[in-house]
């Protein structure tokens, strides 16, 4: 069983040199955990170091009022488990954007309608979630970018890449917000997951060679 965790989250986490940018949201110190510069950061290699039982949310827990997929619903369920695990989902709108959303259409959870892939971004701007309640909220459609930002020494997550993303940009945009330590890519094919896990491998050496040229 340890193997077969472990070769899952292998095949799963990217390798990045780049520094995250900062988020818009804001952001709170989980129970249990110090001040963010004091604190142990959370991520699977924590987890591997000190294993114990781990909550999953799925699409992160949604609850009256807390929509899924939405970042102030991932605060919620941080706020209560102190070493929590996001589950949630990536789709992609027209203009090629990540946006986090389980359906391909926008009608049940949003007060929009019509397919996440047929919408530019900018008119997602302006859609409001609704929770499993039918009730409408004040809460956004967030990036995924928005989302690895804020889920930094918060939270771990597994992104459930829905049909029709593509992989490399998802991992990319988990790269270039050096999210590797927290961020997991769900895969549901062998073919998906050995790409995923030879991408990473290349990546690891590209760093690698990066910093053996510097120092020649």
């Amino acid at each position: 069983m340890k193997n077969v965790i472990g070769f899952f989250l292998g095949c799963s986490l990217m390798v990045s040199c780049q520094n995250m940018e900062k988020g818009n949201h804001e952001k709170q110190t989980a129970p249990g955990k110090a001040n963010e510069a004091d604190s142990d950061s959370i991520s699977f290699d924590a987890w591997f170091n000190d294993p114990q039982p781990l909550v999953s949310a799925h699409r992160g827990g949604p609850y009256p009022g807390y929509p899924e997929n939405a970042i102030e619903t991932f605060q919620h369920i941080a706020n209560q488990i102190p070493f929590v695990s996001i589950e949630c989902d990536v789709s992609m709108t027209k203009d090629s954007v990540l946006v986090l959303m389980h359906d391909k259409t926008l009608d049940r959870t949003t007060t929009g309608s019509g397919m996440v892939s047929e919408a530019d971004y900018e008119a997602l701007k302006d859609v409001l979630l609704i929770d499993n309640e039918g009730d409408t909220t004040g809460y956004r459609i967030p990036t995924l970018k928005e989302a690895l930002e804020w889920g930094r020494d918060q939270v771990l997550f597994t992104l459930d890449v829905k049909r029709g993303v593509p992989f490399d940009k998802v991992m990319a945009m988990v790269a270039a917000h050096d999210a590797t330590d927290y961020a997991a890519i769900i895969t549901y094919r062998i073919d998906d997951a050995k790409l995923i896990y030879e991408t990473s491998i290349l990546a690891a050496e590209n760093v690698m060679g990066g910093f053996v040229n510097k120092a020649i």
